[in-house]
């Protein structure tokens, strides 16, 4: 069986575009039941069909924005090894990060990925065992979109595929199968024009040998996810600070060296990437700036005694507030001492 995925996604509304369509995903890579690896999966090259199979999963999704099995049709080992598909299980799975990028072809009025080799894992995880590419994975992207009538959803692939939009099930296609099709009306769902909705889409590539992937839609999902920790209205994929605005903090303590001290700088939660902030160090000279993702020690030679009062700002950046904090240091023959402290955020 080839493993073609072609993903079609039609609109009818128009819309300003972006010249580009972000959207990330995780991919879950497993060992094929037979790789001859020890965490060889037994739901993974070991079932085929004709056929999609419908009815396997439960028509809302979970509260876990997961599909919820409820029937294997002969077509899954367990419900157990089911909820091992999309979730990260140590020694079962390895997650892994992919990005798709879509490009706006203006002809179509549509942004457009076609790939007619996908191998978005070729090499990694649990590796290519024995084939010419990585076979034997499930990838989920969680969006959201704001509906305008006439929009339509139609899908052509295997294996597994299943599309959920507003929770509820729109395209059923499960099992190992051919190339089989699904359309959704999203005029016949009950949606309110102009509303968000979340977009959830659940895919498994479960047979050698081939595979591809192809989709065109005019619907500008939303490349930050559904995931939003610290509810500022900024998912979680977008978000420089997920989990909340940084308080930034310096503290200084005594070198061995004429009139140095070397400076701890934290931002008092890791970010996602890096967050720069700008080190003044009160006497005039360059302000320092680094990127940092947690913390870290900055050593500073002062020209002569004196007292100085040493500030750092972290920049604000998407999802994070600007934060600031300064440490007071004086320097009388030749010795450092860090005395007191202000703390306080920008808004």
């Amino acid at each position: 069986m080839k493993g073609l995925l072609i993903f079609l996604i039609y609109f009818c509304s128009i819309v300003l575009a972006q010249d580009e369509l972000h959207l990330e995903a995780t991919i879950y890579d497993f060992a094929n039941a037979d790789s001859g690896l020890a965490a060889a999966h037994p739901d993974f090259n070991s079932f085929g069909g004709d056929v999609e199979t419908t009815g396997m999963v439960d028509r809302t999704l979970g509260a876990d924005h997961k599909p919820v099995m409820v029937s294997t049709k002969d077509k899954v080992t367990s419900i157990e090894t089911f909820n091992q598909w999309f979730n990260s299980v140590p020694g079962v799975n390895i997650p892994l990060t992919y990005s798709l990028t879509a490009n706006w072809d203006e002809s179509l009025k549509s942004y457009v990925y076609h790939n007619m080799f996908f191998f978005p894992i070729d090499g990694q995880g649990w590796g290519n065992e024995g084939w010419h590419h990585n076979y034997g994975f499930c990838m989920e992207i969680h969006s959201k979109f704001t509906y305008k009538r006439g929009q339509v959803f139609d899908f052509i692939g295997d294996d597994d595929v299943w599309v959920y939009i507003n929770n509820e099930l729109a395209i059923d296609l499960g099992g190992p199968h051919p190339p089989r099709s699904g359309t959704a009306y999203l005029d016949e769902l009950g949606l309110t024009e102009d509303e968000e909705y979340p977009f959830d889409f659940f895919f498994c590539e479960r047979h050698v040998e081939g595979s591809s992937l192809r989709f065109s839609t005019s619907i500008e999902l939303n490349p930050c996810g559904l995931e939003d920790n610290d509810e500022d209205g900024i998912g979680n994929l977008c978000d420089t600070c997920p989990n909340g605005d940084p308080m930034v903090s310096i503290e200084a303590r005594q070198s061995s060296t004429k009139r140095s001290a070397i400076f701890t700088v934290n931002l008092g939660a890791n970010v996602a990437g890096s967050l720069t902030v700008d080190i003044d160090f009160g006497d005039g000279s360059e302000v320092t700036t680094v990127d940092l993702s947690l913390s870290t020690d900055i050593s500073h030679t002062f020209a002569k005694d004196g007292e100085y009062e040493v500030t750092v700002t972290s920049r604000a950046a998407t999802g994070c507030a600007e934060s600031s904090d300064s440490v007071f240091v004086s320097f009388k023959n030749q010795r450092t001492a860090p005395s007191c402290k202000i703390q306080y955020m920008l808004g």
